[in-house]
């Protein structure tokens, strides 16, 4: 009897864990030339505040603010391999008026807990250049209050 209270209790736990997981998911964007030699990767993680999917400002950066170069989709997928992300679905489609360039598109999802982020461990340049902009113009602040403070002084 023991034994089957202590499956039971095991089994509710492990449900209840399985439960408070929830599956999210990134569009991997790949665009470059017909020649195929440059490729540039972007991220949509449906929470970005940029309009263009493959805009610059959704690049992956690296803890120094440089957009990470990946030479390939694979390579790309490989880095968010190692940050959880599964392959779902891929594709590609030739995009009219750019010459017959290709667009590459890879589903990825994670399984991740009601703690956690999409985007814990990654960094989108447009992110970035908001952090700067908004430093700068505290930067900018404190200035003008410490240039107002000294003006006062001299009144």
């Amino acid at each position: 009897m023991k034994k089957v209270l202590f499956i039971f209790v095991l089994m509710s736990l492990a449900l209840a864990v399985h439960a408070q997981l929830r599956t999210v998911y990134c569009e991997m964007i790949g665009s470059g030339s017909p020649s195929g030699r440059s490729i540039k990767i972007s991220f949509d993680f449906g929470e970005q505040k940029y309009y263009y999917k493959a805009s610059s400002d959704n690049q992956i950066i690296d803890e120094d603010g440089k957009v990470i170069d990946f030479s390939s989709m694979i390579d790309a997928l490989n880095y968010m391999a190692d940050r959880g992300w599964k392959l779902h679905t891929a594709f590609s489609a030739a995009v009219k008026g750019q010459g017959g360039a290709e667009t590459y598109r890879y589903i990825l999802f994670k399984e991740i807990g009601a703690g956690e982020s999409i985007m814990d461990g990654i960094r989108l340049l447009g992110e970035y250049k908001q952090e700067q902009r908004e430093e700068k113009e505290r930067k900018q602040a404190a200035e003008e209050a410490k240039k107002s403070t000294w003006d006062d002084v001299y009144k």
